[in-house]
C-alpha cells in the first residue's frame, strides 16, 4: 500500500549532527561544530514546517468521497429523478425540476472545489518532501566537499541542486488537469510530476580555504530557506485567490413553494399531474381527496390518535 514519503525527519537530524561534527573537524574547533549545529537546526525549523505524513493523511480523507464515486452516484440519482419528472406537468413539477437543477449545479461546484483543494494538498506535499530532499542532498554534498578539502587542502567545489520554490508549487497546482487524474495517480506520482516541472537552481560548495568551504554551507542553506519561503508565500497567495473566487450558495436551500407539499392546503392536482392521466374530472377527485387529507392533518392527534378515537385514517 502506498504511503507518505518522509514518515520521519530523523534522517535529517542525523545528518545535521554529522555535518556539525564535520564543521568542527574542518575548522579544527569544536565551537564551529556547535555553531553549525545551531544554524542547521534553525534551517530545519523553517523548511521542515510542513509535515508530509499529515498532508498525506488529510489528502486521503478529503479525496475519499470522490475516490469512492459518491458524487458520481449522486449525479446518476439526479439524472434519474430528472428523467422521471419529464412526464409531469404543472407549477410544482417545474419547481421540482428547478430544485434538482440547483442540486446538480451544487454538486458540480463541489467537484470543482474538491479538485482545487486536492491540488493545494499536492503543492504542500511537493513543497514539504522536496525541501527535505534538497536539505539532505545539500548536507551530503557539503560533507563530501569538506572531507575532500581536509584530505588534500586543494580547492574542491561541488554544486548542489535546489528544486524547492515557486516553480515547484506552480507545477503542482497546474500539472494535474483534473481531480480525477490526481486521484488516479496519487500524491507520489503527482509530486514527481510537479518536481519534473520545477526550476533547479544550484548552490556552489567548497572554496580555496576552509573558511570558504564553511561559508558555502551557509550560503546553500540560505538559498534553500529563501526558496522554500517563496514557495510557501506563493501557495498562500494561490489559496487566498481561490478563496476570493468562492461564492456562498444562494439558492440551494431556498424552500420550495407551498403548493409542492401534498400536506399543504395550497397543493392542487393542476400543479403536479402526469400528462397521461390529466383530466378535469380526475383532477377534481384528487383535489377533493386532498381536502379530506388536509383536514385530517389539521385536526391533530396524528395517525395513532385518530385510530384510538375510532376515526378514519
Amino acid at each position: 500500500m502506498e504511503a507518505s514519503a518522509w514518515p520521519s525527519d530523523q534522517p535529517i537530524y542525523d545528518l545535521i549532527a554529522q555535518m556539525a561534527a564535520e564543521a568542527g573537524e574542518l575548522m579544527e574547533d569544536p565551537a564551529a561544530g556547535m555553531e553549525m549545529d545551531q544554524r542547521l537546526y534553525g534551517v530545519a525549523s523553517q523548511v521542515l514546517s510542513i509535515s508530509p505524513p499529515v498532508v498525506w493523511d488529510t489528502f486521503a480523507r478529503y479525496s475519499f468521497p470522490l475516490r469512492e464515486g459518491h458524487v458520481t452516484e449522486l449525479n446518476d440519482t439526479l439524472s434519474h429523478i430528472t428523467l422521471s419528472l419529464e412526464d409531469w406537468n404543472g407549477a410544482a413539477a417545474d419547481a421540482f425540476r428547478r430544485h434538482i437543477g440547483r442540486i446538480g449545479t451544487f454538486l458540480d461546484n463541489q467537484r470543482t472545489h474538491v479538485d482545487k483543494l486536492l491540488r493545494f494538498f499536492l503543492a504542500a506535499y511537493s513543497l514539504a518532501t522536496e525541501a527535505r530532499e534538497d536539505m539532505k542532498t545539500a548536507m551530503e554534498h557539503w560533507m563530501s566537499v569538506s572531507r575532500q578539502f581536509r584530505a588534500d587542502e586543494e580547492a574542491k567545489t561541488l554544486a548542489t541542486g535546489i528544486k524547492v520554490g515557486v516553480a515547484l508549487v506552480a507545477g503542482a497546482v497546474g500539472v494535474i488537469t483534473s481531480g480525477g487524474t490526481l486521484l488516479a495517480v496519487g500524491l507520489t506520482v503527482g509530486a514527481a510530476m510537479a518536481a519534473g516541472a520545477a526550476e533547479v537552481v544550484t548552490a556552489p560548495m567548497g572554496g580555496a580555504s576552509k573558511e570558504d568551504v564553511l561559508a558555502s554551507a551557509d550560503g546553500a542553506m540560505r538559498k534553500l530557506v529563501e526558496r522554500y519561503d517563496d514557495g510557501v508565500a506563493y501557495l498562500k497567495n494561490e489559496i487566498r485567490a481561490y478563496l476570493g473566487e468562492l461564492t456562498p450558495v444562494s439558492d440551494l436551500f431556498e424552500p420550495l413553494p407551498t403548493f409542492t407539499d401534498v400536506d399543504s392546503p395550497d397543493f392542487r392536482y393542476e400543479h403536479f399531474h402526469h400528462q397521461a392521466y390529466f383530466s378535469e374530472t380526475f383532477g377534481a377527485e384528487v383535489d377533493r381527496a386532498h381536502e379530506i387529507h388536509v383536514k385530517k392533518q389539521e385536526s391533530g392527534g396524528g395517525l395513532i390518535g385518530r385510530r384510538l378515537e375510532g376515526g378514519d385514517t
